[in-house]
């Protein structure tokens, strides 16, 4: 905008509303804010890796992991091993039953 004297000045012109200055205000407010959030989050990580809180995954964890897994595997075997046991003992004395009735 050229004013009376030829200067070019940036003004604030009364055509902008005032719903789209608070929104951009808010929107900067907000972005700092969240912005200071992230920042506050990795300097805990930084600190925590730091001071050693920040717990390693081993190969002797894998270790345990992996024995736990296979006992857990085996104890389900046995389990299924059973049930099939039984239902195969279950089968053959119904079958038992029925050429009985006959």
């Amino acid at each position: 905008m050229t004013d009376i004297n030829g200067n070019n000045r940036w003004r604030l012109s009364k055509d902008i509303p005032v719903s789209v200055v608070a929104f951009i205000v808010l929107q900067t407010v907000t972005f700092t804010w969240f912005l200071a959030m992230q920042s506050g989050k990795l300097q805990t990580v930084i600190e925590d890796n730091a001071t050693g809180k920040v717990l390693t995954y081993t190969k002797e964890d894998a270790r345990h992991e992996r024995e736990f897994q296979d006992q857990k595997f085996l104890l389900l075997k046995s389990e299924s091993d059973e049930q099939t046991r039984r239902i195969a003992l279950l089968e053959g004395q119904m079958n038992a039953l029925k050429s009985g009735n006959k």
